[in-house]
């Protein structure tokens, strides 16, 4: 079982999609579950992942589990990130997929976001879990924030 946190979001809708188009079993973390309009097949938990103990009952069984650091709240996100690995390694999870950033390493963009993605980076290394750290760089859907100028 894999659970996903930002699932809502468009990078973790997307990964949910391609979990669920590979047969995986998708657990999908949202704090507003009538809201979600996740696909059929999503097993859909309400939980505030900036606040891991919220999510406690609902690990058994998961064996990786998908970090954006958005959903753990950028002031937020290492703290909450290493709280939710210590509990979730504590169920028997073996792997942690982190979103990341490549301002962590060559700077740009917002100071706040590159550090919550540092954060978090440093939680998923600590955790002692197998872990993965995605790096992007720029998504379309960051351009939307730009749509309203391009209309004018």
């Amino acid at each position: 079982m894999i659970l996903v946190t930002g699932a809502r979001g468009n990078v973790g809708r997307e990964v949910v999609n391609l979990l669920l188009s590979k047969g995986e079993e998708v657990v999908a973390v949202t704090r507003h579950p009538a809201t979600a309009t996740l696909p059929d097949g999503v097993h859909v938990v309400v939980g505030d992942p900036s606040h891991p103990q919220t999510l406690a009952p609902l690990l058994r069984g998961v064996k990786t589990i998908f970090i954006s650091p958005r959903a753990l709240g950028d002031s937020t996100a290492g703290a909450a990130t290493a709280e939710l690995l210590k509990l979730v390694a504590e169920q028997g999870a073996q792997r942690v997929v982190a979103l990341s950033a490549v301002t962590v390493e060559y700077g740009g963009g917002y100071q706040h976001f590159s550090d919550a993605f540092r954060a978090v980076e440093e939680a998923a290394k600590a955790s002692r879990l197998q872990w993965t750290i995605l790096r992007c760089t720029d998504f379309a859907s960051n351009a939307m924030v730009h749509a309203a100028a391009f209309r004018n």
